[in-house]
């Protein structure tokens, strides 16, 4: 990435913005008709950009990409267990499909690669680290309530089962390291937020 001379953007400023301020108040008139024009460029440009997207102009893979930062990243509260490891194996997927291209292709081409693997690394720790933090939460509130019925682990009972069986013999220290396996928290918070001593 390029980097911004500071200072020519500082000089720029000093010198042009009063310029500016000044064009501005004396003509008022000219303004709102600038952000309309600037606003109906940019929703062309968005508009492009879906038509892209739906014309199948967009690789497979970078429409995945952005149906994910849009879509799946920001709803992962409401997915259940199920789900949310479902997309982590297909992020990791795409960063196998990536690396096996770095090696088939030529060196220039793995700038590109590294950007790209970097894009889905980001986007598979956000989804550990929301997978670990709603199978803690959940794991509270069965610790909280045994008869707690938990529709975020659905198909993963065994763990639910495996966790209250733990509960029931009473040993904190199998707790702690259940919990401590599971959602990869720190033993200080399991300790303060489960009470275990």
């Amino acid at each position: 990435m390029p980097k911004i001379p500071l200072k020519a953007l500082t000089d720029f400023t000093t010198t042009q913005g009063p310029k500016v301020v000044k064009f501005i108040k004396e003509n008022p008139a000219l303004i709102p008709p600038g952000v309309a024009v600037a606003s109906k460029i940019s929703n062309s440009y968005q508009s492009k950009k879906e038509k892209k997207v739906t014309d199948g102009q967009i690789p497979f893979r970078k429409q995945r990409y952005l149906t994910y930062k849009k879509e799946i990243i920001p709803n992962l509260i409401k997915l259940q267990r199920s789900e949310i490891l479902d997309y982590k194996i297909e992020i990791n997927q795409f960063i196998d499909q990536i690396s096996n291209e770095k090696k088939n292709e030529f060196k220039p081409k793995n700038i590109l690669h590294d950007k790209r693997t970097k894009n889905w690394e980001h986007l598979l720790v956000q989804i550990n680290d929301k997978l670990n933090s709603k199978d803690y939460q959940e794991y509270r509130k069965i610790y909280n309530d045994l008869e707690y019925t938990s529709e975020y682990f659905r198909s993963f009972e065994y763990l639910v089962e495996t966790f209250k069986h733990l509960i029931q013999e009473n040993n904190p220290s199998k707790i702690r390291d259940f919990l401590v396996a599971q959602t990869n928290m720190r033993l200080e918070d399991i300790n303060r937020d489960f009470w275990l001593t």
